[in-house]
Formats: structure tokens, C-alpha cells, sequence
């Protein structure tokens, strides 16, 4: 599954995965046990824009049609993409 930079990534051993469901829909979520989740929700939010960022600079001709954060405890835990193009 591709990161950030294409092909699975990490910060630390929190790993951060981009999924591709369909061309169109792409998941960005940690790779995390519910446990682990609870102790790294504040670190996770800005994991998830910088592997955003750099999957988006890795695909120039997608556009994102729409972009849902999935909240807990105020935290975002994963973001779903719809995209317009390749």
C-alpha cells in the first residue's frame, strides 16, 4: 500500500497507509491496534496531512472531489478521498 512517498510509510513505528479502494476513492489511516490508537491520537492528525501532502504531490493530475476526516475524541484518525482524474 503506497504512503506518502508511494510505498507504505512511517514515523517512528506508526505506520501510516494509503489504500486505493477504487481509482476514484483512496483511504489515508494508521495502521494501529485500538489500543496503540488511544495512545497515539495526538500524533496521528499531522501524520495524516504530511503523508496527504506528499501522496497529492505524487499524483499532480488527481483532483480531490471531496474529503471526509473520520473524528475521534476530537482527533482525525483517517481521511477518505473522491478524486476527479488519474
Amino acid at each position: 500500500m503506497p504512503d506518502a512517498n508511494g510505498d507504505g510509510g512511517t514515523s517512528g513505528e506508526l505506520r501510516i497507509t494509503v489504500e486505493e479502494l477504487r481509482p476514484d476513492w483512496v483511504t489515508i489511516r494508521p495502521e494501529l491496534s485500538d489500543f496503540r490508537k488511544m495512545v497515539e491520537l495526538e500524533r496521528i492528525p499531522n501524520l495524516l496531512e504530511q503523508t496527504l501532502i506528499a501522496w497529492l504531490k505524487g499524483h499532480p493530475k488527481a483532483k480531490v472531489r471531496a474529503a471526509l476526516g473520520l473524528v475521534e475524541d476530537g482527533f482525525t484518525i483517517a481521511v477518505h478521498l473522491w478524486l476527479d482524474g488519474p
